[in-house]
């Protein structure tokens, strides 16, 4: 029981998250084509009404790119769960946000 709750602390210690990282396709290509050793750390967390949400990791930190759903047409898109610990499935933004292979847990929270 304790290793879960410190695992569950260190999570919420890494992904921090803002309301303010209202981005769009464009901003999320240049950043993603700018730093192409990090190409395979992008995920699709879920696409809420309005927005589709992406993380990405970079030297530790979590990177939230909330981006319009007209902007971008994904091959599926899967209903964006409530803040907590979430499945994240790899996307590649350089690659017309197809989807990878990877699949994980992580802690989201878009409203913080």
């Amino acid at each position: 029981m304790k290793i879960i709750i410190l695992i569950f602390i260190i999570l919420l210690s890494q992904c921090a998250t803002s309301s303010n990282n209202i981005s769009s396709r464009h901003q999320i290509q240049e950043f993603s084509q700018t730093r192409p050793y990090n190409k395979d750390n992008w995920f699709y967390c879920g696409t809420d009404l309005e927005h589709h949400h992406f993380i990405t990791r970079i030297g530790g930190n979590t990177i939230v790119f909330i981006i319009p759903k007209n902007e971008i047409s994904l091959a599926r898109t899967t209903k964006l769960p409530p803040p907590g610990v979430i499945e994240v499935q790899q996307i590649y933004p350089d690659k017309n946000f197809s989807f990878g292979d990877e699949v994980f847990e992580w802690y989201y929270n878009p409203s913080k």
